[in-house]
């Protein structure tokens, strides 16, 4: 489907409970000049300090395990990723409305550090206080002086009551989320709660299954588990255990199968995952591209189906049989995707009108 252009969303477009379209309430307002660093400053400003944060756990819980002379990766690894996010989230946030706060915007200009605004708006400040205080018309006078000279100066690019909305907004818009997000955990859970990995055990190890078929069994396994439970980590960890040492002793120790089915294993947990209606990554592309779930699958499943399907054909099957080199299937997996973009697939049309082989 062409959908250059569009940008109503299309019939996946997400819509509000009253089933009307979403308005975005956190859009800048016309005035507002729109500039790439109010948007670049507070991806770099979280960037760093959750960085920052993880270095700190992690010297924290290395000092309380005794561990002298840690390397950066060392600290990574010993650090409070939970904390590091949690924290550095609202770091960056008060940081980035900060940098807001700093920034004045007046006829399609921004203006930092406006001092001789800021000695203005105090002024005025004390000024209509002052004329509150004032009765009948003398008031009435001094509010609307107030106002005209207010249309004169220089505002805030966003004052803290627009802030404060901001956040309530934001909150409430991933409060939803926030319930699919437990119910998909709740669900992977059930379905190793009722044994599926169990299940898919008892297939891969059964003596009287042809070992060179592993690598393919194994993909097509973690494929359908992470489908199932909506996670590419709790896939991995279920299988690893599971399917590693069995296949090795299955194969008399053949390194090529042994490293087929670890591949498999990851291969297919990541994509199962990329399917899966139950996803986190799924349910948060579809929230933040204001998508209905059901369609953002529906779009995502032909592409991961088409490269489950020759993933197997070209690289499971011939490198669990040893009929060609795995370059070989490397090679072969490239052309035939590289065949479905050229010949199978919708080209989006350029600006320009001319062809552009990066779309």
């Amino acid at each position: 489907t062409k959908v250059y252009g569009r940008t109503d969303g299309g019939p996946g477009g997400a819509v509000a409970a009253d089933g009307q379209a979403i308005v975005s309430h956190n859009a800048p307002k016309p005035d507002t000049p729109c500039k790439w660093w109010n948007m670049a400053f507070p991806i770099a400003a979280l960037i760093g300090y959750i960085f920052y944060l993880l270095v700190w756990t992690g010297q924290q819980a290395a000092q309380e395990a005794g561990v002298e002379g840690a390397s950066f990766l060392k600290l990574i690894e010993l650090s409070n990723a939970y904390q590091a996010l949690l924290w550095g989230t609202m770091a960056a946030a008060l940081t980035g409305l900060l940098f807001y706060f700093v920034q004045d915007k007046k006829d399609g200009r921004i203006i930092f550090f406006n001092v001789k605004g800021y000695i203005n708006k105090t002024r005025r400040f004390f000024d209509r206080h002052r004329g509150i205080c004032c009765r009948g018309q003398e008031e009435g006078m001094v509010d609307l002086d107030g106002d005209e000279e207010e249309e004169e100066h220089a505002m805030v690019l966003i004052d803290y009551r627009e802030a404060m909305a901001s956040f309530l907004i934001g909150m409430e818009k991933i409060f939803g989320a926030l319930v699919a997000l437990t119910l998909a955990w709740a669900t992977g859970a059930i379905m190793q709660a009722v044994g599926l990995d169990r299940f898919f055990g008892e297939i891969i190890t059964n003596p009287a299954l042809d070992y060179r078929m592993l690598p393919t069994l194994t993909f097509i396994i973690a494929v359908l588990i992470g489908v199932s439970t909506g996670t590419s980590w709790g896939t991995m960890t279920i299988m690893f255990p599971l399917v590693l040492v069995p296949s090795y002793n299955a194969s008399g120790g053949d390194t090529n199968i042994f490293y087929g089915v670890t591949a498999g294993i990851l291969a297919g947990a990541v994509a199962g995952d990329h399917a899966s209606p139950i996803s986190d990554t799924t349910i948060l592309a579809s929230m933040a591209s204001e998508c209905q779930i059901l369609q953002h699958v529906r779009t995502q499943a032909p592409y991961a189906l088409m490269a489950v399907v020759w993933s197997v054909l070209v690289g499971t099957i011939p490198s669990g049989r040893g009929t060609f080199p795995n370059w070989v299937s490397i090679l072969l997996g490239f052309l035939v995707m590289l065949f479905h973009v050229v010949f199978t697939s919708e080209f989006a049309i350029n600006k320009t009108g001319r062809y552009d082989i990066f779309t």
